[in-house]
Formats: C-alpha cells, sequence, structure tokens
C-alpha cells in the first residue's frame, strides 16, 4: 500500500498507508505534477487517536535514506 517515486539524482518520494487498491499507478509509470497517484488509508499504525484514522505517510528520501522534508516543500 505504497508509492515510490523517483526523481533522478538519488532523491525518491514515498507515499505510504493507502488504502488496500487505492494505488492508482503501474510500476515504472511515468508520473506527472498533480497527478493523482493513489488514495489514502487506514492501514498502519496511526497516532494521535483516534486509531485507525486515514492518513498519508510521506517521504523524502535521497540515495535511499530518509531525509527532512521541509527544505523541498513550498
Amino acid at each position: 500500500n505504497k508509492i515510490l517515486i523517483s526523481h533522478g539524482s538519488g532523491f525518491e518520494s514515498l507515499y505510504a498507508h493507502l488504502m488496500y487498491g487505492g494505488v492508482l499507478v503501474r510500476p515504472n509509470e511515468e508520473v506527472k505534477r498533480g497527478q493523482q497517484i493513489g488514495l489514502m488509508g487506514k492501514t498502519g499504525f496511526t497516532m494521535p487517536y483516534p486509531p485507525g484514522a486515514v492518513h498519508l505517510h510521506f517521504e523524502i528520501r535521497y540515495n535511499g535514506t530518509p531525509v527532512n522534508p521541509e527544505p523541498y516543500l513550498p
């Protein structure tokens, strides 16, 4: 229930905890900015209360290592 997008130069973005069947793209499909790629779900462990709330785990990785995403967001 996750999507990992390669942006080149070692950068990737991860979108996880999507709903079951909520991945809207295929492996190796090229995606465009603004394209809907998935549907948020209730999978995985959630904090804070209530447990099982709809949420999205978003992560930026550089050479496979998670980094602070703040500098890459508007």
